[in-house]
């Protein structure tokens, strides 16, 4: 990825490791690349932090002009959120998570298929870092390298906003309007269809929601 530390710049990647790149289990592509990003310097705590957020043009993909809204629920334990007419597989996803006086220990989401196939991203409140788990979503035996957990430290406050877009094979993770972005690569064996918000210790207030199916673009 090329940055550019000006005001405003666009900027994208390729979603690949060097280490298994060239035996991941696809036929007709390899290596795409992320979404494009708008990166914008941004200070916080009396230092410069990079924000790197989707690009507004994006929303153009969105299949129906009323998205779908789920209002405020608790979560405790692992709870399956409705989808009605989202298609998780080729999806924007958002939610507002309420940390405030919660225990917790550990809140996320689950992406998950029939097989039980499943993919987790969350956050430890304990070690202030989030996490993607790709262990059990889909064959990795291609690549020692593959499976895993991907961590990255982050400091939340009392509220979560969590941006995901989500493809056939790939998750893009937008914390609080980019100031942390994770991507991961994933090779399901089906589609995921169940999508779960989960927490450990305590619970979690869901505050709201938004869904949105998109459009294939090539």
């Amino acid at each position: 990825m090329f940055l550019n530390l000006m005001d405003v710049d666009f900027s994208w990647g390729w979603m690949s490791n060097w280490q298994y790149a060239t035996v991941v289990p696809t036929t007709v592509w390899r290596s795409a690349t992320t979404i494009p990003r708008e990166l914008s310097l941004i200070n916080q705590d009396n230092s410069y932090l990079l924000v790197s957020k989707p690009v507004r043009e994006l929303e153009t993909l969105r299949t129906e002009a009323t998205p779908i809204y789920h209002a405020s629920q608790n979560i405790t334990g692992e709870k399956e959120i409705e989808l009605d007419s989202t298609t998780l597989s080729q999806s924007e996803l958002a939610f507002d998570f309420n940390l405030e006086n919660s225990k917790l220990e550990t809140l996320g989401i689950i992406l998950e298929n029939n097989l039980n196939e499943k993919l987790v991203l969350g956050y430890s409140v304990n070690q202030k870092q989030f996490f993607v788990d790709r262990w059990a979503a889909g064959p990795s035996a291609f690549s020692k390298e593959f499976a895993g957990i991907a961590k990255a430290p982050y400091t939340a406050s009392s509220h979560l906003q969590l941006r995901m877009f989500v493809d056939a094979a790939s998750v893009e993770l937008f914390v609080d309007g980019g100031k942390l972005v994770m991507t991961e690569i994933v090779f399901p064996t089906e589609k995921f269809t169940k999508l779960k918000a989960f927490s450990k210790g305590g619970d979690v207030t869901l505050e709201k929601a938004e869904f949105h199916s998109l459009k294939r673009i090539w």
